[in-house]
């Protein structure tokens, strides 16, 4: 009886190793494939940013010369049938204007600065009016014309970024099969990151000095650029030696 009981134990020990290393075999025969997809389009909004600054000995007339420039900018835009609508203050501010002087700041009035954003869809009539209304304004601004994607264009981009990753780490994966002899089993964890990659942009941005107007020239090629989007994923597989016979 002692004797069945001593062997029992060890044909149980003996099962026990055999499962585990069985299952860290199993674990071990794995393969790492990293997929990647580059995707790109033309964005389809067009931004402008102007920036405002004055100067005043009052606050209140400091915030009040900045509301006045920014109608005055409405008012030269409206002249070329671009929607006032579509202006956006996004950031308006009023310090002290103070300087170093005599060992000492020494405070000579008041600043202000403010953010407008206009935002459309891009046409191309639509950025010539942008520019045509830039050219003729000899106001003291500072703008930015940028071009972006809209949430569309991302999402659409996402997705058909991370079809094409994954596309690419099964191609890559099954050539790596074919040509070491091995068998690919199935897919045992996929692993990928929400940041996107963003490449390629375009800026146009002009600064105005107090007395003079920018150059813009009538024969400048200023449209936007394909904007891209890159996508990776880590596709783990699980594979198996093809002449290993079940």
């Amino acid at each position: 009886m002692k004797t069945n009981n001593h062997f029992m134990k060890k044909l149980f020990l003996i099962t026990n190793f055999t499962i585990l290393s069985s299952i860290l075999f199993a674990q071990a025969n794995t393969m790492d494939v990293k997929g990647s997809a580059v995707v790109e389009e033309k964005p389809g909004l067009v931004n402008l940013t102007i920036t405002v600054e004055e100067k005043s000995l009052s606050y209140t007339d400091c915030q009040e010369q900045l509301l006045r420039t920014i109608e005055k900018e409405k008012e030269i835009f409206n002249k070329y049938q671009i929607d006032t609508n579509l202006f956006r203050i996004s950031q308006l501010s009023v310090s002290d204007d103070d300087v170093f002087k005599n060992g000492g700041m020494v405070k000579l009035g008041y600043k202000g600065s403010a953010n407008v954003t206009v935002e459309n869809d891009y046409t191309f009539d639509f950025l010539n009016k942008l520019l045509a209304a830039l050219k003729s304004d000899s106001l003291p601004v500072t703008y930015a014309i940028y071009f972006t994607l809209s949430e569309k264009q991302k999402d659409d981009l996402r997705q058909n970024s991370i079809k094409l990753a994954i596309a690419d780490a099964k191609e890559k994966a099954i050539t790596i099969a074919d040509a070491s002899g091995i068998k690919i089993l199935g897919i045992k964890h996929i692993q990928y990151s929400d940041e996107l990659n963003y490449g390629g942009s375009d800026m146009l941005i002009r600064r105005r000095d107090l007395t003079g107007a920018v150059n813009i020239s009538n024969n400048m090629d200023f449209n936007p650029q394909p904007i891209s989007i890159e996508r990776a994923v880590l596709i783990t597989w699980t594979i198996a030696d093809k002449t290993i016979k079940k």
